[in-house]
């Protein structure tokens, strides 16, 4: 009796993966139908995706393109945050939020006849996250390219790579949680669309400087301060390097309840931290063996881009929220079992 059960479960979980398998096709086909991103699924390191500690990383692909389109909209949205790089030039930069829409950019300045070059740096300080991007003629035209799993993943920082000099060689494809929407990430949204600016102004850097280096480090831009996005000129190291940041925008010293932690994470080689947000800044501390060398101020993109609110303390490691991250399959699955009965 007790092997006759056991097959009927087995036959039962595989007819559940049978079930979810048509699901996440028939998924596929109407995102690519009725979603703004389409063709785009959530992306993410297939080997971040098992840890729990800090990871950063690039994802990176290579596009060709015969023509360049009079307008090409980028719509993109990461969790925790990212970084984007089109062509060795920064055109965005943002972090998550629940309900957000999409990040939007006209990109069709920096495309090029030919191969182009899309970089991603993504990170999250509990390991797990994700990317979605879609890349199309004008705001709903043919897609030019979409974040699916021929995307490269790569876990080390090289200047070449922006520059376009080193091939996108040595990584390991990316992970595909599925199309949206799924998690807690909902249905994407578009977003309004910004110019690519060429002209940003010039970087303000910090006016004193205190503290033990890799201990903790101090950085002030006057009584003051300035907007824009905190840059930190990092000594490379051949690991993964975080650190805490916390961030001043007014008062007399940050502390525990005038500003919560923010996480600083670089990827092994790398010498440069930009934070993904837009703040007024008065003063900056940086806490944790990174050795910073000095901070900057980059101002806004332009005048679309809001100040960020003041970081909340919430759970996770650094004060980061841990998304709950399934696949479909697993999700199916799992609610298939709840309904046998004990054995």
């Amino acid at each position: 009796m007790r092997i006759r059960r056991s097959w009927l479960l087995l036959i039962g979980i595989a007819a559940t993966y049978a079930v979810a398998g048509s699901a996440n096709g028939f998924r596929a086909a109407r995102a690519r139908n009725v979603l703004p991103t389409r063709a785009a699924e959530w992306i993410w390191s297939g080997d971040a995706r098992r840890e729990r500690g800090p990871s950063a990383f690039w994802a990176a692909r290579d596009f060709t393109l015969d023509a360049v389109p009079a307008s090409a909209v980028l719509q993109v949205q990461a969790d925790p945050e990212y970084v984007l790089w089109l062509n060795g030039r920064r055109i965005g930069a943002g972090r998550f939020a629940e309900g957000a829409p999409l990040d939007g950019y006209e990109v069709a300045p920096l495309l090029e006849v030919g191969t182009n070059r899309l970089l991603a740096e993504l990170r999250s300080d509990h390991g797990t996250g994700g990317f979605l991007l879609s890349l199309t003629e004008g705001s709903l035209g043919r897609q030019l390219l979409v974040s699916d799993p021929s995307w490269t993943i790569l876990r080390r920082d090289d200047p070449n790579l922006l520059r376009g000099f080193r091939p996108l060689e040595g990584g390991a494809p990316a992970y595909s949680w599925s199309f949206p929407p799924i998690g807690r990430w909902g249905a994407p949204r578009l977003g309004a669309v910004r110019p690519i600016r060429f002209e940003r102004g010039t970087p303000v850097p910090s006016t004193s400087r205190s503290g033990i280096p890799a201990r903790e480090v101090r950085f002030a831009w006057g009584r003051e301060g300035t907007v824009g996005r905190l840059a930190l000129e990092v000594v490379p190291q051949e690991a993964v390097q975080i650190a805490v940041l916390r961030v001043q925008s007014e008062g007399e010293r940050p502390d525990a309840r005038s500003c919560a932690a923010i996480s600083v994470i670089l990827m092994p080689n790398q010498r440069e931290w930009l934070d993904p947000q837009v703040r007024r800044i008065q003063a900056a501390e940086i806490v944790g063996t990174m050795r910073v060398e000095a901070a900057r101020v980059l101002p806004p993109d332009g005048p679309e881009e809001g100040i960020a609110e003041p970081a909340v303390p919430s759970r996770g490691l650094l004060g980061l929220p841990v998304p709950p991250l399934r696949t479909p399959v697993e999700d199916e699955v799992g609610r298939q079992l709840e309904r046998l009965p004990h054995l």
